[in-house]
Protein backbone atom coordinates (compact mmCIF):
# COMPACT_ATOMS: atom_id res chain seq x y z
CA UNK A 1 0.00 0.00 0.00
CA UNK A 2 1.00 3.10 -0.55
CA UNK A 3 2.52 5.54 2.09
CA UNK A 4 -0.54 7.54 3.36
CA UNK A 5 0.05 11.20 4.56
CA UNK A 6 -2.01 11.96 7.42
CA UNK A 7 -3.74 14.95 6.07
CA UNK A 8 -7.07 16.43 5.20
CA UNK A 9 -7.12 17.45 1.25
CA UNK A 10 -10.64 19.23 1.15
CA UNK A 11 -12.82 19.61 -2.03
CA UNK A 12 -14.40 23.22 -2.33
CA UNK A 13 -16.41 22.28 -5.11
CA UNK A 14 -17.99 18.81 -2.88
CA UNK A 15 -16.87 19.77 0.63
CA UNK A 16 -14.97 16.77 1.12
CA UNK A 17 -12.14 15.47 2.51
CA UNK A 18 -9.46 12.60 1.35
CA UNK A 19 -6.32 10.98 2.34
CA UNK A 20 -4.04 11.96 0.29
CA UNK A 21 -0.74 9.56 -0.82
CA UNK A 22 2.12 9.44 -2.04
CA UNK A 23 3.63 7.03 -4.69
CA UNK A 24 7.02 6.54 -6.19
CA UNK A 25 8.57 6.42 -9.62
CA UNK A 26 12.41 5.22 -10.11
CA UNK A 27 13.97 3.60 -13.23
CA UNK A 28 15.56 0.30 -12.38
CA UNK A 29 13.99 -0.26 -9.07
CA UNK A 30 13.49 -4.35 -8.82
CA UNK A 31 10.96 -4.46 -5.81
CA UNK A 32 7.34 -5.19 -6.24
CA UNK A 33 6.63 -1.91 -8.87
CA UNK A 34 4.37 -1.36 -6.64
CA UNK A 35 4.93 2.25 -6.27
CA UNK A 36 4.62 2.04 -2.33
CA UNK A 37 8.37 2.95 -1.67
CA UNK A 38 11.67 4.03 -3.06
CA UNK A 39 12.62 0.39 -3.22
CA UNK A 40 9.45 -1.43 -4.52
CA UNK A 41 9.00 1.82 -6.99
CA UNK A 42 7.03 1.50 -10.25
CA UNK A 43 9.46 1.78 -13.03
CA UNK A 44 7.89 4.35 -15.34
CA UNK A 45 3.64 5.45 -15.74
CA UNK A 46 2.47 1.35 -16.31
CA UNK A 47 1.42 -0.50 -13.73
CA UNK A 48 0.26 0.64 -10.66
CA UNK A 49 1.57 3.59 -11.68
CA UNK A 50 -0.65 4.05 -15.01
CA UNK A 51 -2.36 7.10 -15.69
CA UNK A 52 -5.65 4.72 -15.26
CA UNK A 53 -4.25 4.35 -11.87
CA UNK A 54 -3.43 7.42 -10.52
CA UNK A 55 -5.83 8.93 -7.86
CA UNK A 56 -6.82 12.84 -7.37
CA UNK A 57 -4.89 14.37 -4.20
CA UNK A 58 -2.28 12.16 -4.81
CA UNK A 59 1.33 13.07 -5.16
CA UNK A 60 3.97 10.80 -7.27
CA UNK A 61 7.62 11.35 -6.84
CA UNK A 62 9.78 10.49 -9.79
CA UNK A 63 13.69 9.79 -9.44
CA UNK A 64 16.09 10.72 -11.57
CA UNK A 65 16.80 7.97 -14.54
CA UNK A 66 15.97 7.09 -17.56
CA UNK A 67 12.19 6.29 -19.14
CA UNK A 68 12.15 5.13 -22.21
CA UNK A 69 9.08 5.54 -24.29
CA UNK A 70 7.02 3.97 -26.87
CA UNK A 71 3.62 5.24 -26.79
CA UNK A 72 2.20 8.73 -26.03
CA UNK A 73 1.34 8.81 -21.93
CA UNK A 74 -1.94 10.56 -21.61
CA UNK A 75 -3.01 11.72 -18.47
CA UNK A 76 -6.87 11.89 -18.19
CA UNK A 77 -7.96 11.07 -15.14
CA UNK A 78 -11.43 12.55 -14.02
CA UNK A 79 -11.36 15.80 -11.71
CA UNK A 80 -12.78 15.68 -8.58
CA UNK A 81 -13.69 19.08 -7.31
CA UNK A 82 -10.33 20.66 -7.45
CA UNK A 83 -8.24 17.91 -6.12
CA UNK A 84 -4.56 18.18 -8.02
CA UNK A 85 -2.19 15.25 -9.46
CA UNK A 86 0.92 16.14 -8.65
CA UNK A 87 4.01 14.78 -10.62
CA UNK A 88 7.06 16.05 -9.42
CA UNK A 89 10.89 15.57 -9.16
CA UNK A 90 12.05 13.94 -5.99
CA UNK A 91 15.03 15.81 -4.56
CA UNK A 92 17.30 15.59 -1.74
CA UNK A 93 15.18 17.84 0.39
CA UNK A 94 11.85 16.39 -0.94
CA UNK A 95 11.18 12.78 -1.90
CA UNK A 96 8.37 11.44 0.03
CA UNK A 97 9.89 9.00 2.12
CA UNK A 98 13.13 7.73 3.55
CA UNK A 99 12.52 3.69 2.76
CA UNK A 100 14.77 2.94 -0.19
CA UNK A 101 15.81 6.25 -0.62
CA UNK A 102 19.58 7.36 -1.72
CA UNK A 103 20.39 11.12 -2.69
CA UNK A 104 21.86 9.55 -5.56
CA UNK A 105 18.23 9.23 -6.86
CA UNK A 106 17.36 13.19 -6.56
CA UNK A 107 16.82 14.63 -9.73
CA UNK A 108 19.48 17.81 -8.98
CA UNK A 109 21.62 14.99 -8.97
CA UNK A 110 20.53 12.02 -11.81
CA UNK A 111 18.07 14.22 -14.24
CA UNK A 112 14.81 12.14 -14.86
CA UNK A 113 15.10 11.67 -18.79
CA UNK A 114 11.79 10.97 -20.75
CA UNK A 115 13.25 9.42 -23.93
CA UNK A 116 10.82 8.84 -27.00
CA UNK A 117 12.64 5.25 -28.27
CA UNK A 118 10.49 5.65 -31.45
CA UNK A 119 9.05 8.28 -32.99
CA UNK A 120 6.07 8.93 -31.24
CA UNK A 121 3.28 11.07 -33.94
CA UNK A 122 0.61 13.41 -33.06
CA UNK A 123 0.19 14.62 -29.74
CA UNK A 124 2.93 15.61 -27.53
CA UNK A 125 4.46 12.76 -25.38
CA UNK A 126 2.93 13.33 -22.09
CA UNK A 127 -0.59 14.61 -23.61
CA UNK A 128 -3.19 15.88 -20.62
CA UNK A 129 -6.86 15.76 -21.38
CA UNK A 130 -8.14 17.00 -18.05
CA UNK A 131 -8.09 19.92 -15.37
CA UNK A 132 -5.92 19.89 -12.13
CA UNK A 133 -2.30 18.41 -12.86
CA UNK A 134 0.93 19.72 -11.68
CA UNK A 135 3.81 18.59 -13.42
CA UNK A 136 6.92 19.66 -11.78
CA UNK A 137 10.46 18.87 -12.59
CA UNK A 138 11.39 20.40 -9.09
CA UNK A 139 14.66 22.04 -10.21
CA UNK A 140 16.32 23.78 -13.55
CA UNK A 141 17.97 27.17 -14.39
CA UNK A 142 18.63 28.93 -17.30
CA UNK A 143 19.51 27.55 -20.81
CA UNK A 144 21.63 24.42 -19.08
CA UNK A 145 19.79 21.70 -20.22
CA UNK A 146 21.65 19.48 -17.29
CA UNK A 147 19.87 21.61 -14.80
CA UNK A 148 16.24 20.57 -15.40
CA UNK A 149 14.96 17.78 -13.21
CA UNK A 150 13.10 16.57 -16.01
CA UNK A 151 14.21 16.37 -19.36
CA UNK A 152 12.10 15.25 -22.70
CA UNK A 153 13.85 14.04 -25.53
CA UNK A 154 12.24 13.11 -29.02
CA UNK A 155 12.87 9.93 -30.91
CA UNK A 156 16.10 9.93 -33.08
CA UNK A 157 14.67 10.21 -36.57
CA UNK A 158 11.55 12.82 -36.54
CA UNK A 159 11.02 12.92 -40.26
CA UNK A 160 10.10 9.01 -39.64
CA UNK A 161 6.45 9.52 -39.22
CA UNK A 162 4.07 12.92 -40.96
CA UNK A 163 2.69 15.43 -38.20
CA UNK A 164 3.47 17.09 -35.61
CA UNK A 165 6.77 16.03 -32.95
CA UNK A 166 5.37 18.16 -29.58
CA UNK A 167 6.75 17.49 -26.19
CA UNK A 168 4.35 18.17 -23.87
CA UNK A 169 0.85 18.86 -25.27
CA UNK A 170 -2.64 19.62 -23.05
CA UNK A 171 -5.85 20.17 -24.37
CA UNK A 172 -9.68 19.28 -23.74
CA UNK A 173 -11.90 19.70 -27.19
CA UNK A 174 -15.39 21.74 -26.32
CA UNK A 175 -14.43 21.97 -22.83
CA UNK A 176 -12.27 23.94 -20.08
CA UNK A 177 -9.14 22.77 -18.66
CA UNK A 178 -8.40 24.59 -15.31
CA UNK A 179 -5.47 24.42 -13.01
CA UNK A 180 -2.07 23.22 -15.18
CA UNK A 181 0.85 23.81 -13.89
CA UNK A 182 3.51 22.82 -16.26
CA UNK A 183 7.38 23.51 -14.41
CA UNK A 184 11.03 22.87 -14.36
CA UNK A 185 11.48 20.81 -17.67
CA UNK A 186 13.73 21.02 -20.16
CA UNK A 187 12.51 19.96 -23.41
CA UNK A 188 14.97 19.30 -26.48
CA UNK A 189 13.25 18.64 -29.88
CA UNK A 190 14.30 17.64 -33.10
CA UNK A 191 15.76 21.01 -34.63
CA UNK A 192 15.70 22.20 -38.08
CA UNK A 193 16.61 18.85 -39.71
CA UNK A 194 13.39 17.48 -39.84
CA UNK A 195 11.09 19.39 -41.25
CA UNK A 196 8.00 18.95 -38.95
CA UNK A 197 6.10 20.70 -36.64
CA UNK A 198 7.49 20.89 -33.42
CA UNK A 199 6.55 22.42 -30.01
CA UNK A 200 8.29 22.23 -26.75
CA UNK A 201 4.71 23.16 -24.94
CA UNK A 202 1.31 23.14 -26.46
CA UNK A 203 -1.87 23.74 -24.77
CA UNK A 204 -4.85 24.27 -25.93
CA UNK A 205 -6.90 24.37 -29.36
CA UNK A 206 -9.26 26.33 -31.43
CA UNK A 207 -12.11 24.75 -29.30
CA UNK A 208 -10.56 24.45 -26.10
CA UNK A 209 -10.87 27.09 -23.03
CA UNK A 210 -7.45 26.74 -20.63
CA UNK A 211 -7.69 29.39 -17.48
CA UNK A 212 -6.01 29.51 -13.93
CA UNK A 213 -3.22 28.10 -15.23
CA UNK A 214 1.19 28.20 -14.90
CA UNK A 215 3.79 27.78 -16.96
CA UNK A 216 6.97 28.49 -15.71
CA UNK A 217 10.98 27.98 -15.64
CA UNK A 218 10.78 24.94 -18.93
CA UNK A 219 13.75 25.36 -20.91
CA UNK A 220 13.02 24.86 -25.10
CA UNK A 221 15.53 24.49 -27.63
CA UNK A 222 15.48 23.29 -31.24
CA UNK A 223 11.71 23.73 -31.32
CA UNK A 224 10.20 25.49 -34.47
CA UNK A 225 7.92 27.44 -31.27
CA UNK A 226 8.88 26.86 -27.97
CA UNK A 227 4.93 27.45 -26.41
CA UNK A 228 1.82 28.10 -28.28
CA UNK A 229 -1.08 28.87 -26.09
CA UNK A 230 -4.56 28.70 -27.71
CA UNK A 231 -7.25 30.10 -26.01
CA UNK A 232 -5.64 30.10 -22.31
CA UNK A 233 -6.84 32.78 -20.38
CA UNK A 234 -6.04 34.37 -16.86
CA UNK A 235 -2.51 32.18 -16.48
CA UNK A 236 1.19 33.01 -15.68
CA UNK A 237 3.71 32.44 -17.97
CA UNK A 238 6.86 33.28 -16.17
CA UNK A 239 10.74 32.74 -16.24
CA UNK A 240 11.11 30.20 -19.21
CA UNK A 241 13.32 30.34 -21.72
CA UNK A 242 13.19 29.47 -25.38
CA UNK A 243 16.07 29.54 -28.34
CA UNK A 244 17.54 27.86 -31.28
CA UNK A 245 14.07 27.95 -33.14
CA UNK A 246 14.25 27.32 -36.83
CA UNK A 247 11.38 28.14 -39.51
CA UNK A 248 11.13 26.45 -43.43
CA UNK A 249 9.25 27.22 -46.19
CA UNK A 250 6.07 24.10 -44.67
CA UNK A 251 6.68 25.36 -41.21
CA UNK A 252 7.12 28.97 -39.88
CA UNK A 253 8.15 29.77 -36.91
CA UNK A 254 6.68 31.34 -34.45
CA UNK A 255 8.30 31.90 -30.72
CA UNK A 256 5.83 32.17 -28.44
CA UNK A 257 2.02 31.74 -29.65
CA UNK A 258 -1.38 32.60 -28.94
CA UNK A 259 -4.75 32.70 -29.72
CA UNK A 260 -7.89 34.28 -28.50
CA UNK A 261 -10.86 33.33 -30.52
CA UNK A 262 -13.70 35.39 -31.42
CA UNK A 263 -15.63 32.48 -31.09
CA UNK A 264 -16.77 32.48 -34.35
CA UNK A 265 -17.77 29.30 -36.10
CA UNK A 266 -18.76 27.89 -32.60
CA UNK A 267 -14.73 27.76 -31.25
CA UNK A 268 -14.00 27.42 -27.74
CA UNK A 269 -17.99 26.67 -26.91
CA UNK A 270 -17.21 27.08 -23.13
CA UNK A 271 -15.12 30.13 -23.33
CA UNK A 272 -16.94 33.15 -21.56
CA UNK A 273 -17.03 35.19 -24.16
CA UNK A 274 -15.59 36.33 -27.65
CA UNK A 275 -12.21 37.61 -27.57
CA UNK A 276 -11.73 36.21 -23.35
CA UNK A 277 -11.02 33.43 -24.51
CA UNK A 278 -7.23 33.60 -24.39
CA UNK A 279 -7.08 37.05 -22.45
CA UNK A 280 -5.63 38.59 -19.33
CA UNK A 281 -2.43 36.92 -18.99
CA UNK A 282 0.29 37.94 -17.57
CA UNK A 283 3.86 36.71 -19.47
CA UNK A 284 7.35 37.82 -17.76
CA UNK A 285 10.48 37.57 -16.82
CA UNK A 286 11.10 35.24 -19.78
CA UNK A 287 13.65 34.63 -22.36
CA UNK A 288 12.88 34.59 -25.86
CA UNK A 289 15.76 34.35 -28.33
CA UNK A 290 16.73 33.53 -31.79
CA UNK A 291 13.35 33.81 -33.22
CA UNK A 292 13.14 33.60 -36.81
CA UNK A 293 10.34 32.91 -39.39
CA UNK A 294 7.49 35.00 -38.20
CA UNK A 295 8.49 36.52 -35.22
CA UNK A 296 8.71 36.27 -31.27
CA UNK A 297 5.24 36.45 -29.74
CA UNK A 298 3.13 36.03 -32.40
CA UNK A 299 -0.85 36.53 -32.21
CA UNK A 300 -3.39 34.50 -34.31
CA UNK A 301 -6.37 36.24 -33.41
CA UNK A 302 -8.51 39.49 -33.99
CA UNK A 303 -7.20 40.79 -29.95
CA UNK A 304 -4.22 38.52 -29.79
CA UNK A 305 -2.75 39.56 -26.40
CA UNK A 306 -6.06 41.38 -25.18
CA UNK A 307 -4.92 42.68 -21.79
CA UNK A 308 -1.56 41.05 -21.03
CA UNK A 309 0.74 42.22 -19.13
CA UNK A 310 3.96 41.74 -20.70
CA UNK A 311 6.90 42.67 -18.67
CA UNK A 312 10.43 41.91 -17.49
CA UNK A 313 11.16 39.83 -20.81
CA UNK A 314 14.28 39.79 -22.69
CA UNK A 315 13.85 39.62 -26.34
CA UNK A 316 17.50 38.65 -28.17
CA UNK A 317 18.14 38.37 -31.56
CA UNK A 318 14.34 38.13 -32.21
CA UNK A 319 14.44 39.06 -36.30
CA UNK A 320 11.15 37.67 -37.47
CA UNK A 321 9.33 39.09 -39.98
CA UNK A 322 6.15 40.48 -37.84
CA UNK A 323 8.18 41.57 -34.65
CA UNK A 324 9.61 40.61 -32.03
CA UNK A 325 5.65 41.11 -30.56
CA UNK A 326 3.29 40.90 -33.65
CA UNK A 327 0.54 38.75 -35.20
CA UNK A 328 0.33 36.69 -38.40
CA UNK A 329 -1.20 39.20 -40.28
CA UNK A 330 -4.62 39.98 -42.26
CA UNK A 331 -7.36 39.36 -39.75
CA UNK A 332 -5.17 39.39 -36.81
CA UNK A 333 -3.99 41.89 -34.28
CA UNK A 334 -2.46 42.66 -31.06
CA UNK A 335 -5.15 44.80 -28.62
CA UNK A 336 -4.86 46.05 -25.13
CA UNK A 337 -1.69 45.29 -24.23
CA UNK A 338 1.22 46.25 -21.49
CA UNK A 339 4.11 46.24 -22.94
CA UNK A 340 6.43 47.34 -19.98
CA UNK A 341 10.27 47.30 -18.94
CA UNK A 342 11.71 44.75 -21.50
CA UNK A 343 14.64 44.30 -22.52
CA UNK A 344 14.58 43.93 -27.02
CA UNK A 345 18.62 43.39 -28.01
CA UNK A 346 19.24 42.96 -31.92
CA UNK A 347 15.32 42.90 -32.69
CA UNK A 348 12.91 43.66 -34.61
CA UNK A 349 9.59 45.87 -34.08
CA UNK A 350 6.33 45.57 -31.98
CA UNK A 351 3.71 45.16 -35.02
CA UNK A 352 0.23 45.62 -33.51
CA UNK A 353 -1.23 45.33 -36.87
CA UNK A 354 -0.10 44.81 -40.50
CA UNK A 355 -3.62 45.40 -42.44
CA UNK A 356 -7.39 45.23 -42.86
CA UNK A 357 -9.14 43.87 -40.81
CA UNK A 358 -6.95 43.21 -38.39
CA UNK A 359 -6.62 47.02 -37.57
CA UNK A 360 -9.94 47.56 -37.01
CA UNK A 361 -9.50 45.91 -33.54
CA UNK A 362 -5.81 46.65 -32.71
CA UNK A 363 -6.47 50.05 -29.99
CA UNK A 364 -5.38 50.25 -26.49
CA UNK A 365 -1.63 49.25 -26.36
CA UNK A 366 0.83 50.91 -24.27
CA UNK A 367 4.41 50.33 -24.89
CA UNK A 368 6.57 52.05 -21.68
CA UNK A 369 9.98 51.75 -19.81
CA UNK A 370 11.31 49.14 -22.41
CA UNK A 371 14.87 49.49 -23.81
CA UNK A 372 16.06 48.84 -27.36
CA UNK A 373 19.27 48.08 -28.32
CA UNK A 374 20.99 47.20 -31.79
CA UNK A 375 17.22 47.03 -32.94
CA UNK A 376 15.90 48.33 -36.44
CA UNK A 377 14.34 51.58 -35.64
CA UNK A 378 12.42 52.52 -38.55
CA UNK A 379 8.60 51.67 -37.68
CA UNK A 380 10.19 50.21 -34.81
CA UNK A 381 6.35 50.80 -32.90
CA UNK A 382 4.50 49.65 -35.91
CA UNK A 383 0.53 50.76 -35.76
CA UNK A 384 -0.67 50.33 -39.69
CA UNK A 385 -4.06 51.56 -39.78
CA UNK A 386 -5.06 50.66 -36.00
CA UNK A 387 -5.30 52.84 -33.23
CA UNK A 388 -2.20 54.64 -31.64
CA UNK A 389 -0.05 53.09 -29.70
CA UNK A 390 0.46 54.52 -26.48
CA UNK A 391 4.34 54.87 -26.23
CA UNK A 392 7.12 57.19 -23.95
CA UNK A 393 9.69 56.70 -21.12
CA UNK A 394 11.36 54.12 -23.32
CA UNK A 395 15.40 53.88 -24.19
CA UNK A 396 16.82 53.23 -27.63
CA UNK A 397 20.32 52.48 -27.76
CA UNK A 398 22.58 52.21 -31.53
CA UNK A 399 19.74 51.81 -33.85
CA UNK A 400 20.96 49.14 -36.15
CA UNK A 401 18.83 51.41 -38.76
CA UNK A 402 16.58 54.61 -39.06
CA UNK A 403 15.89 56.70 -36.10
CA UNK A 404 14.30 56.29 -32.95
CA UNK A 405 10.53 57.54 -32.13
CA UNK A 406 10.05 60.65 -31.05
CA UNK A 407 9.16 60.69 -26.81
CA UNK A 408 8.79 63.41 -24.37
CA UNK A 409 10.59 61.74 -22.33
CA UNK A 410 12.60 59.09 -24.33
CA UNK A 411 16.22 58.56 -23.65
CA UNK A 412 18.57 58.51 -26.89
CA UNK A 413 21.81 56.53 -26.21
CA UNK A 414 25.11 55.29 -27.56
CA UNK A 415 27.26 51.95 -26.43
CA UNK A 416 26.51 48.61 -24.96
CA UNK A 417 24.63 48.71 -22.10
CA UNK A 418 24.98 45.22 -20.95
CA UNK A 419 27.30 43.62 -18.23
CA UNK A 420 27.95 40.82 -20.62
CA UNK A 421 25.59 40.48 -23.62
CA UNK A 422 27.58 37.66 -25.16
CA UNK A 423 27.22 35.95 -22.00
CA UNK A 424 23.42 36.58 -21.92
CA UNK A 425 23.89 38.35 -18.92
CA UNK A 426 21.69 41.70 -19.59
CA UNK A 427 21.67 43.34 -16.46
CA UNK A 428 22.80 47.13 -16.85
CA UNK A 429 26.30 48.54 -16.99
CA UNK A 430 24.25 51.80 -15.23
CA UNK A 431 21.16 53.14 -14.55
CA UNK A 432 18.83 54.97 -16.88
CA UNK A 433 17.13 57.95 -16.87
CA UNK A 434 14.05 57.40 -14.98
CA UNK A 435 10.86 55.30 -16.29
CA UNK A 436 7.91 55.97 -16.10
CA UNK A 437 7.03 54.91 -12.02
CA UNK A 438 3.10 55.25 -12.09
CA UNK A 439 2.29 52.26 -14.38
CA UNK A 440 1.97 49.98 -11.20
CA UNK A 441 2.80 48.13 -8.46
CA UNK A 442 1.80 44.77 -10.93
CA UNK A 443 5.16 45.63 -12.68
CA UNK A 444 7.54 46.79 -9.98
CA UNK A 445 10.03 43.82 -9.45
CA UNK A 446 12.32 42.85 -11.86
CA UNK A 447 13.76 39.33 -13.02
CA UNK A 448 15.98 39.33 -9.75
CA UNK A 449 13.45 39.91 -7.37
CA UNK A 450 14.75 43.21 -7.11
CA UNK A 451 11.97 46.24 -6.65
CA UNK A 452 12.10 48.91 -9.25
CA UNK A 453 12.59 52.12 -8.05
CA UNK A 454 13.81 51.05 -4.59
CA UNK A 455 17.14 53.73 -4.99
CA UNK A 456 14.72 56.70 -6.22
CA UNK A 457 14.61 55.39 -10.03
CA UNK A 458 12.71 53.41 -11.89
CA UNK A 459 15.16 51.83 -14.52
CA UNK A 460 14.27 51.10 -18.27
CA UNK A 461 14.55 47.64 -19.50
CA UNK A 462 13.95 44.02 -17.91
CA UNK A 463 16.77 44.80 -15.14
CA UNK A 464 16.59 47.31 -12.61
CA UNK A 465 20.20 48.59 -12.01
CA UNK A 466 21.78 47.75 -8.44
CA UNK A 467 25.43 48.28 -8.17
CA UNK A 468 26.19 45.82 -5.63
CA UNK A 469 25.27 43.32 -8.64
CA UNK A 470 27.25 45.09 -11.30
CA UNK A 471 30.55 43.36 -12.23
CA UNK A 472 32.16 46.63 -14.25
CA UNK A 473 33.03 49.83 -12.33
CA UNK A 474 32.76 51.84 -15.88
CA UNK A 475 30.89 51.71 -19.42
CA UNK A 476 33.71 51.19 -22.31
Amino acid sequence: MPLLLRICVCSLAFLACSEAANHFVRAGASGAADGSDWTNACTGFAGSCAPASLVRGDTHYVAGGTYPLSAIVTFNTAESGALRITIKGATVADHGTETGWQNSFGVENTQAVFSASAVIPGTGIFHFTTGYWVFDGSVGTGNTMSSYGFKFTRGANCSAVTGPQDGITALRSAATQTDLTIKYVGLEMCGPSFDAAQRGILVGCAACYVTASVFANNYITGAQGSMGLLNVANSTIERNWGENHWTSPNHHSDAFAAANSDKSGGESPTCPAANECGWRNEFRYNVVKACVGTGGMIGSSPKSFRQWKIHGNLFVNCLGGNGAIGNIGGNYAVAEAEIYNNTFASSTRIQQCSAAPGCATATGNIVKNNLFWNNNCVDIFSEGTGGAITHDYNAFFDCAQGTPPVETNGQIGTGDPFVNRPSSDYHLTAATNAGDSTIGAAYNTDPDGKTRGADGAWDRGAYEFDPAQNRYCCRN
